[in-house]
């Protein structure tokens, strides 16, 4: 049980490891190591706005990265929630993501979101609680205050492996059939994100899928059902396409989905 706890720190460790006996038997090129990492923690300061061309650099990420930090976190949290048995609260989640960033902001952090590939891994070690957290991020306080010198013999290779060993348990492509069977147009969104988010970015990939879920979910709405009733009896007649008023004799025409601003001209 430990060893399979520790297997991710005893590959890093062995691989290292190998790294210094190839470097010091003059065979340095043969792997790809990390390089040398800088020591110590960043110095905290208020964020800069006053930079010139601050917006030509953050550009469509000024909206875009929040919303797929928010999107990344709620879709982890929901998915670890399902296969551990606990419920993730999206508000919550919000103002813990807001309060990290704003704090992050002053050490010139990275935009915090949750990770796949470190949920992974801590979901593989058994972490159970928050705590897990804390114990990690006291290890990287630690590590780059003492140990920065020993990460530059850690192969690229290794990180990779861990990272994808890690991520792979999470792929499930069981939901292609399961969709087929249920429902094939949500195949359509599910697609469509997936190659865009590989030949676009994961960005451009999630506003893609977002932009074909709307479009899926508004035009029935766009162009409703229409349910007559006759004498208590009713039945529904397919999906109307024109933009005349059905009026039945003895009876009356009700949208059967819901009357809107965009669907106004299928009942006026």
């Amino acid at each position: 049980m430990y060893c399979f706890v520790a297997r991710n720190a005893v590959v890093v460790i062995a691989s290292a490891l190998v790294a210094v006996i190839l470097e010091s038997t003059g065979h340095e090129d043969a792997l790809t190591l990390t390089g040398e990492v800088p020591a110590g923690l960043p110095s905290p300061s208020p964020p800069d706005f006053s930079l010139p061309g601050l917006m030509d650099i953050l550009g469509v990420g000024i909206a875009i990265v929040p919303l797929i930090g928010f999107l990344e976190a709620i879709a982890i949290g929901k998915g670890f929630g399902r296969q551990n048995g606990y419920k993730v609260e999206p508000n919550q989640e919000l103002i813990a993501l807001g309060s990290c960033n704003v704090l992050g902001s002053f050490f010139s952090s990275y935009p915090v979101t949750g990770s796949f590939s470190r949920t992974s891994i801590n979901n593989q070690s058994g972490v159970k609680t928050q705590a897990g957290n804390l114990v990690t991020g006291t290890l990287v306080i630690m590590s780059l205050l003492f140990i920065t010198p020993a990460f530059q013999y850690i192969p690229k290779a290794a990180l990779a492996a861990v990272i994808i060993s890690a991520v792979f348990n999470m792929m499930n492509f069981r939901i292609f059939l399961q969709l087929w069977k249920l429902n094939k147009l949500d195949l359509l969104p599910l697609s469509a994100t997936f190659i865009s988010s590989l030949f676009l970015g994961v960005a451009y990939g999630t506003l893609i899928g977002i932009g074909i879920d709307l479009l899926i979910l508004l035009y029935p709405s766009a162009r409703p059902q229409i349910k007559v009733e006759f004498l208590g009896n009713s039945f529904t007649r397919g999906q109307h396409r024109g933009y005349g008023t059905v009026v039945p004799v003895g009876g009356e025409s009700v949208p059967d989905d819901g009357l809107l601003f965009g669907n106004r001209k299928v009942w006026f």
